[in-house]
């Protein structure tokens, strides 16, 4: 089984690439990424067919976003 970890921006799966690349972890995980699109249509048309294209093979799919908020680093 695959970890498949979805965000619905580029930007958001490079701080969760980040992240878990700080872990160290000792065991190489099988994760994939899959950015999806902002949306929930879109969310579901990108999963639906990654998943319909890798037929036969099992992933723990992790989404992971957040929701719209966006913060400004503006004064």
């Amino acid at each position: 089984m695959r970890i498949l970890i979805c965000c619905a921006t580029p930007r958001e799966l490079k701080v969760v690439k980040e992240e878990i690349k700080k872990l160290n972890l000792k065991v190489k995980l099988p994760i994939e990424y899959l950015c999806t699109g902002i949306g929930n249509h879109l969310t579901i048309f990108t999963l639906t067919k990654f998943l319909e294209e890798r037929k036969g093979e099992s992933f723990f799919i992790v989404n992971i976003g957040v929701c719209g908020y966006v913060v400004s680093h503006e004064a």
